[in-house]
């Protein structure tokens, strides 16, 4: 049975973004989460922090077998070659400009910034449920990237003859970058390009109405996919096992009240970040 929303002038009613993910909070509770802003800050950025040391260090490890990777990224190349699913040379053969190109490798580097925006931003708007979730979700994929990548070192087919390794050619370039001297680039599946930007646009969905942001958040996701194939970063399989692994990382992460939930008032105007 749908509830009916009381007056938003109610000084204990919670606000449009908790009605529309089930979360009520009395005023009481409200002061409780506020005294926990710094603690809940502080841990979070020293649980991210460590994975993402973590994640580090063991892509620098695995970058020692290099020459496995290759052999691996020849075994992949084959395999889609054969199913149809080969689509990187091709799509570079059929963009073939130079400013697409600079446009994808710039592209590229916004991975990271905009994942950790997406943190803050969920954070701020409601860390109990969707910050929560996308900060779980990441650790669930990135912790089994590692363990891919330490016994599945895979070369990008960048690496490979016959495609174009953009980065290299018509810059900017990721990997001359300054701190990029630790990145491991035998790691490339599955793809966390890919799945960190389908866990962004998911959390953008849970936290927004307004048309327009969700098709940004749509739109990150397929301009992601785009650019790690046209820059030849990553094979498609690499690109579908990243989004396999961000559905399952997902579901699992899923509230256990998500079901419990207050009907949406009517209007087409509907902003919540």
């Amino acid at each position: 049975m749908a509830h009916k929303l009381r007056s938003p002038t109610c000084t204990d009613q919670p606000s449009w973004r908790h009605q529309r993910l089930g979360i009520v909070t009395a005023p009481t509770e409200r002061m409780d989460s506020d005294r926990r802003v710094v603690p809940d800050v502080l841990r979070n950025l020293g649980l991210v922090s460590a994975v993402w040391i973590a994640y580090s260090l063991v892509r620098n490890i695995s970058a020692e077998s290099q020459l496995r990777a290759i052999t691996n990224a020849r075994s992949i190349l084959d395999i889609q070659e054969r199913i149809g699913l080969s689509l990187e040379a091709d799509l570079q053969a059929l963009i073939d400009s130079t400013a697409v190109f600079r446009a994808a490798n710039l592209y590229y580097l916004v991975h990271f910034p905009v994942t950790v925006a997406v943190l803050v931003l969920a954070f701020v708007i409601d860390r109990d449920t969707a910050y929560v979730r996308l900060r779980n979700s990441l650790i669930i994929v990135t912790s089994i990237a590692v363990v891919v990548h330490l016994t599945y070192p895979l070369a990008p087919p960048r690496m490979l003859p016959g495609f174009i390794d953009t980065g290299l050619l018509y810059g900017p370039y990721p990997y001359g970058l300054p701190g990029s001297e630790a990145a491991n680039q035998f790691a490339a599946m599955p793809s966390m390009h890919v799945a960190w930007a389908l866990l962004v646009g998911l959390t953008i969905r849970s936290m927004a109405n307004r048309r327009v942001v969700l098709t940004i958040a749509a739109g990150h996701v397929l301009l992601t996919v785009f650019t790690v194939l046209l820059t030849a970063h990553h094979f498609t399989v690499d690109v579908l096992a990243g989004l396999g692994l961000s559905v399952i990382a997902w579901a699992i992460t899923r509230p256990c009240d998500a079901g419990n939930h207050v009907d949406a008032p009517d209007t087409d105007d509907r902003l919540l970040i």
